[in-house]
């Protein structure tokens, strides 16, 4: 009798690095990846796997500078030229690495690239925290799970101050970008008035976003991220960023294990800052 092998995360990483790094040899970049039988059945599978793809010009942190500190001065190591590649080709991706990796450099230079190419058409986003203020800029979206995230984030892009004037108010919260607002409802089964927050943006009511790169996917779950594509147009491309060491979502599985199976996966290794 045959026994099952139980595969990590980490031997589907490695085989889903190899099988990119084989496609931007040959140049093929149409061709969809096979997916896991038990996960290619599902919806959100599917979904991921008609995802487009993104574009990705990757940029390291300077090695010996502090944590809180970007160099504007880069150049690409192999892996980085990987995602460019890939990026380039128009598809969606997944882009992982561990801490000082160069993930936040990458997203910045991905975004330097798609604005002086003039790929980026607009978008109206409301800006946080202002009460539902509005803002027109580039279809270009930074998200992530937590204030905290976008928070840290939004610095990061905006040290270069061309992408702060453009970006202004490009980087934010998953939630924000879909404008939950809060609603009453009456419920029956407590025959009362209840309160919660709701995404004015949907299927019916979509983002105008040509590219959108999720910052720790990881933490991203699977009833959010179903919210979020309903309101992508379908020719969005998606770039999911994220290490699968960090903090999984508190109820159900992450959007990022997922991308890992379907998508292209792109791992940098070489730490730039410890």
């Amino acid at each position: 009798m045959n026994i099952p092998v139980k595969r990590s995360l980490q031997d589907i990483l490695n085989e889903k690095k190899a099988a990119a790094a084989r496609r931007i040899e040959e140049e093929n970049y149409s061709q969809p990846i096979p997916s896991a039988t038990a996960i290619a059945m599902s919806p959100i599978s599917q979904a991921i796997s008609a995802l487009p793809i993104t574009q990705n010009n990757n940029n390291m942190e300077d090695k010996d500078l502090p944590a809180e500190t970007f160099s504007l001065s880069i150049s690409l190591n192999a892996q980085q030229e990987m995602a460019k590649d890939l990026a380039f080709a128009g598809k969606s991706f997944a882009l992982t690495g561990a801490a000082g990796t160069g993930k936040t450099t990458t997203q910045r230079e991905i975004a330097r690239a798609l604005l002086l190419q003039n790929r980026l058409s607009t978008h109206e986003f409301r800006i946080q925290g202002s009460g539902g203020e509005r803002w027109t800029g580039p279809s270009v979206a930074f998200v992530a799970y937590t204030r905290i995230a976008s928070g840290n984030l939004r610095r990061a892009i905006h040290k270069d101050p061309v992408l702060e004037e453009a970006f202004l108010h490009c980087v934010t919260t998953i939630h924000n970008l879909l404008e939950f607002t809060p609603e009453t409802y009456w419920c029956y089964e407590d025959n009362k008035e209840k309160f919660r927050f709701v995404p004015r943006r949907t299927a019916s009511n979509p983002l105008d976003l040509t590219h959108l790169i999720v910052e720790e996917s990881s933490m991203v779950g699977l009833d959010l991220w179903e919210q979020l594509f309903a309101a992508l147009r379908p020719d969005t491309q998606i770039i999911f960023l994220g290490d699968i060491n960090q903090l999984q979502p508190v109820f159900g599985a992450s959007i990022l294990n997922y991308a890992l199976i379907q998508l292209p996966v792109v791992e940098l290794t070489q730490v730039y800052r410890q």
